[in-house]
């Protein structure tokens, strides 16, 4: 690489651990701007009108809050919500009318795709994202009419609520009034606790993986699985098409990045067997000067691996199937209910 391009990718491109590796240190470069933000949360109680809806919440993948009788909310802003809600409760407390106007306005205006919802239940607590706009059932014969969709993390499973930080577990068990719909004003504190919540379920998926009966990743699928994973980090990223020619085998290409790098990635399926190093040679005959390159398999690495790899005469690292389980965690809430599926999120057993 020449040596402006060489100054210009190390100002632009943040290059650091992003795994916590056991194994040995291990670099990814990553575009520059790309940040995780936590997104807004909020904490829905599963008792509109008072009737537990837990089960429907799950079977019909939405949250619901009563005061049904207010009509179709889908044009109504806070000031419209509170003029219905005075004319059908005219008799109420202004103080309950007012907190009623908030918890309606959270579910109708304020929640947006992509966000995080907690619906405790006794000690658990059942997570779930908003994947659309408002929706009045006005068919509904129950009074839950007003939903937001929600799409059920955890296989539908609740996780632990008691291991919330306190912030969190003071909200979702307040132990005297509480809020039918409710903010999550400190996002790290909700990330902290969703984190911790999937450790279990991400020994789980690398258990699965490893034994090559993780429900969406085979021979077939492992490349457009892997692709799906590393688009997070550079989104043009393609399939390079590539099948172990003379001139070498690369799976997955990202050009013109930031200080004219490019980025070539070799895949490997491997179950039980260990990553010899005929993959990193193929990847090294694709290389040209300046290039990065990654040699990822689902399977382990072997210490001959390693050590060819460290001895190339281009920059090889190795992914193996922890590290690739830890990045699909560290980006399981990103990914589409196709992309889910493609990685074997949606399909884990119930983990105890």
């Amino acid at each position: 690489m020449r040596q402006d391009a060489q100054d210009s990718f190390e100002k632009s491109v943040s290059v650091g651990n992003l795994l916590a590796l056991k194994r040995r240190p291990h670099e990814i470069y990553k575009l520059p701007g790309w940040t995780p933000v936590m997104v807004s949360a909020y904490i829905v109680r599963r008792t509109p009108a008072g009737t537990d809806r837990m089960e429907e919440f799950l079977q019909e993948e939405m949250v619901a809050i009563g005061w049904s009788t207010l009509g179709d909310l889908s044009e109504a802003d806070k000031q419209e919500i509170r003029n219905r809600l005075e004319k059908e409760y005219p008799d109420d407390d202004p103080r309950a009318i007012g907190l009623r106007v908030g918890y309606i306005n959270r579910l109708v205006n304020k929640m947006d795709e992509g966000n995080t919802v907690l619906v405790p239940r006794y000690g658990n607590v059942y997570v779930g994202e908003v994947t659309g706009e408002y929706e009045y059932k006005e068919s509904l014969s129950e009074d839950y009419a007003h939903q937001r969709p929600i799409d059920w993390r955890f296989n539908k499973s609740a996780i632990d609520g008691q291991k919330a930080p306190q912030k969190i577990h003071k909200k979702l068990y307040p132990g005297t009034v509480s809020h039918t719909v409710q903010d999550l004003d400190d996002k790290n504190a909700v990330e902290t606790f969703l984190k911790q919540s999937a450790g279990a379920e991400k020994i789980r998926y690398f258990e699965l993986l490893q034994d090559g009966e993780l429900y969406g990743i085979n021979k077939k699928t492992i490349e457009e699985a892997m692709l799906t994973v590393f688009q997070r980090y550079y989104p043009t990223m393609r399939g390079a098409g590539t099948r172990g020619d003379d001139e070498g085998d690369t799976d997955l290409i990202a050009e013109n990045l930031p200080g004219d790098l490019t980025v070539r990635i070799q895949i490997k399926h491997y179950g039980d067997g260990d990553l010899g190093t005929e993959p990193i040679d193929q990847l090294a005959k694709s290389m040209d000067d300046g290039d990065r390159g990654i040699v990822a398999t689902v399977g382990q690495v072997s210490p001959a691996a390693e050590k060819h790899a460290a001895d190339s005469d281009y920059e090889i690292s190795l992914i193996d199937g922890w590290e690739f389980t830890e990045l699909v965690f560290e980006h399981r809430t990103e990914f589409s209910r196709s992309e889910r599926r493609l990685l074997g999120l949606d399909s884990l057993p119930q983990v105890t």
